[in-house]
């Protein structure tokens, strides 16, 4: 007899409560937080269908642009909590080189997420749905990471380390580079909703 969902469902969350158990019980406490804390975040991307590729995509296939602004709403809740943990001294920023590595690593992380369907988070939520065909989106991930932690110590010492660091605090201080910031997600948040209105 076949398993539905529901009970599927309930089985995985057990497990996930009784692995956390364990961690606590042999002292491991903050990997039972982290599962906790993974698992959170896992059911509301699900719940959200929040996903970077979709809501590029959903704005030219549907014209439905929620996930963009949602995109748009998280890049500025982030930017105000980043912002507050750096002017407290709670956290200091760690800024890498920008050169012709960043522009190529965005431009395979783009076509990667055009291939596989989904982001990074849009793939794993996927696969927890059952999609089997992001197993392979996964594995591609993963080796490339393999590849490149293999490979960053030569890039890093040959290539990037000697590539500028730009920093918008530099040039604008906070209030400026604050301001930019917030000031060129709205500009998108508004264009997005143009479009979607059109």
């Amino acid at each position: 007899m076949k398993l539905k969902q529901p009970m599927l469902g309930l089985i995985a969350l057990t497990l996930i409560f009784i692995i956390i158990a364990i961690y606590t019980y042999v002292g491991l406490i903050e990997l039972g937080i982290f599962l906790l804390f993974g698992l959170a975040y896992g059911i509301v991307l699900e719940r959200s269908r929040f996903c970077f590729a979709s809501s590029f995509r959903d704005l030219f296939i549907t014209k439905d642009a929620r996930l963009a602004r949602g995109v748009a709403a998280g890049i500025l809740v982030a930017t105000i909590g980043f912002s507050i943990l750096m002017i407290s001294g709670i956290r200091s920023a760690k800024v890498l080189p920008v050169g012709f590595h960043t522009l190529i690593g965005g431009i395979l992380f783009g076509f990667g997420m055009v291939l596989a369907g989904g982001c990074a988070s849009g793939t794993l939520f996927r696969i927890g749905e059952g999609y089997v065909t992001l197993w392979f989106a996964l594995l591609g991930t993963l080796t490339g990471m393999i590849l490149l932690a293999a490979t960053w110590p030569f890039l890093w010492y040959n290539y990037i380390k000697y590539q500028p660091k730009i920093w918008l605090v530099d040039y604008l201080g906070w209030g400026g580079a604050i301001a930019l910031t917030i000031s060129l997600i709205l500009i998108y948040y508004i264009i997005v909703t143009l479009w979607e209105k059109r």
